[in-house]
């Protein structure tokens, strides 16, 4: 009389090596994780940083072309630097107003006349730098140079 065998289970080998398989399944995936997280708050990061710069470097032009002249309190060659303008109200309306861009708290603020501050840049978004230069060319037209650093932090990334 011949005895069948019946298997069940797995062998400790056998075990060890579906362990082993799925430990660096997990490790792989793990670390893909990580990696696209990072890559994802380098581009939020890096699209607050752009978004801030074009809208402040935007609303600067347009209240440097619209200004007659740069007010001696300005303070020019340094950071953080301040821009008062005499400007006017707009394109269309040639009432005078006075204009100002100034770094407050971190931020890059603008304020025309008796008007209330307003931040050019996010929340997250701060100016290490802010430098403005006038330039002359020797006749009666003026430039500003403007020097703009900024930075954006969320949590550890910066």
């Amino acid at each position: 009389m011949m005895r069948k065998k019946i298997k069940n289970g797995f062998t400790l080998i056998e075990l060890v090596v579906y362990v082993a398989l799925v430990a660096l399944v997990a490790v792989v995936t793990t670390n893909t994780v990580l990696v696209l997280n990072r890559s994802l708050v380098t581009i939020r990061l890096e699209r607050k940083l752009t978004s801030s710069a074009e809208t402040s470097l935007r609303r600067m032009i347009r209240e440097i072309h619209l200004a007659k002249g740069i007010y001696a309190s300005s303070t020019l060659g340094v950071s953080p630097g301040v821009l008062s303008l005499e400007s006017f109200e707009s394109e269309d309306d040639s009432t005078p107003r006075d204009t100002a861009f100034y770094v407050n708290n971190g931020a890059l603020v603008f304020q025309k006349g008796a008007d209330s501050p307003v931040a050019l840049t996010a929340q997250d978004v701060s100016i290490t730098s802010l430098v403005f230069r006038q330039i002359t060319n020797g006749t009666v037209s003026l430039a500003i140079k403007t020097e703009l650093v900024l930075q954006a932090s969320h949590g550890k990334a910066s």
